[in-house]
């Protein structure tokens, strides 16, 4: 089993509003059963969550984070949107309009967000669509005939900056990296059943 590595969880938001964790060390019982890291420490072959003025383990911290199939449902996330529910893709579709067109946000395209989850796991919204870990704008271009085949149109895809999607994803708490499907960190919705 995969064990929990620094380099899986530094970018995500630390201290107050920060990574929520539950712990399964040796100083468990010493712990709030949720708590929020405040910072790392690293020695010579280990390395620590630091917890009000405790430490724990990194290996036996469990992160409490969104899979991925929570992007087009409602959610809240403390320290974000005044503490208001909100739709992730929409929010990152927002960004994605912005950056591509230099316009805002048509109110209309919330009306797709039940159906913006397609059958090949990938999400799509207007134009904006996120798929295999990339996200991007998709420009449909011309209508091309190739003889007695069927026509097609052509689809155009504007790469985007990815930095600010996935700094929002992280912000957001969401495991774009399988740590849930490693076994390393813990499903937020699991949590409220």
């Amino acid at each position: 089993m995969k064990k929990l590595e620094l380099k899986d969880i530094q970018s995500y938001p630390i201290g107050e509003n920060g990574l929520k964790c539950y712990s399964s060390g040796e100083y468990t019982d010493e712990l709030p059963e949720l708590f929020t890291i405040n910072g790392y420490s690293i020695d010579c072959k280990d390395t620590w969550v630091w917890i009000d003025v405790l430490y724990e383990l990194l290996e036996d911290v469990s992160p409490i984070l969104h899979p991925m199939n929570d992007l087009n449902k409602a959610i809240v996330v403390d320290g974000y949107n005044g503490g208001k529910e909100f739709i992730p893709f929409v929010e990152l579709a927002k960004v994605g309009y912005e950056e591509a067109y230099q316009s805002y946000w048509d109110e209309e395209l919330t009306k797709d967000i039940g159906s913006c989850l397609k059958s090949d796991g990938s999400y799509q919204l207007g134009n904006f669509s996120y798929k295999n870990g990339m996200f991007e704008m998709l420009e449909y271009g011309e209508v091309i005939k190739r003889g007695k085949l069927d026509p097609f149109v052509e689809i155009v895809h504007i790469p985007l900056n990815q930095w600010k999607y996935f700094n929002l994803l992280n912000q957001w708490f969401f495991d774009y990296r399988g740590l849930i499907k490693e076994g390393v960190a813990i499903d937020i919705n699991e949590l409220t059943k």
